[in-house]
């Protein structure tokens, strides 16, 4: 792997740093070709294992908004690298057997909070079990829940439903995405 143009990586780094500046990571973020975002994910990858372990240790609201705020900005990239009309990312609340998103509203800044039962619906059947789903046809399938569909107008075809692991192998978000790009299924692989 060919690390990446380190000034870039340092400012797009030195922004999680700076509470005026974090707003821009998504922007910034958003602007990276796929191979550079392939090389800061791999380079900012191997330097987050030592920031998740710190977060393990502190419980602090300003570092989780920048967590969250990282979370949203890689998840929206990826949802770009796939061609996806939406991707959102389902946080696992073992405490309240929930999965939870802030689902971006449409030509606005603002989210709205969505909470499931941990075993309800796509999003949950992956949480639970810990395997992908893909579907071309989502309304056709019995886990869709059309009632996900809110924004008039908007209808969900093909879905694409990932889990994300910890280091332990325990299911700790889903990641979601919505209707691939010219209308066509997500690849299988």
């Amino acid at each position: 792997m060919t690390r990446p143009n380190t000034s870039s990586v340092t400012a797009t780094l030195s922004q999680l740093t700076q509470p005026s500046q974090t707003s821009h990571l998504i922007d910034r973020i958003k602007t990276l070709s796929i191979p550079q975002f392939s090389c800061w994910l791999d380079f900012f990858a191997a330097d987050f294992q030592q920031f998740l372990g710190a977060i393990a240790l502190i419980n602090n609201d300003a570092l989780e908004t920048r967590l969250e705020q990282v979370i949203e900005a890689l998840t929206l990239k990826v949802g770009q690298v796939l061609q996806a009309d939406q991707a959102t990312i389902f946080m696992v609340d073992t405490d309240t057997g929930q999965l939870w998103a802030n689902i971006p509203q449409p030509h606005t800044d603002k989210t709205i909070e969505r909470r499931i039962p941990h075993n309800q619906g796509v999003v949950g059947h992956v949480a639970a079990t810990g395997k992908s789903f893909n579907t071309s046809v989502a309304y056709h399938h019995p886990l869709f829940n059309p009632e996900f569909d809110e924004i008039p107008g908007y209808r969900t075809q093909s879905l694409l439903c990932m889990p994300i692991f910890n280091r332990n192998n325990q299911v700790i978000a889903v990641i979601n995405f919505l209707n691939k790009t010219g209308g066509v299924p997500f690849d299988s692989t």
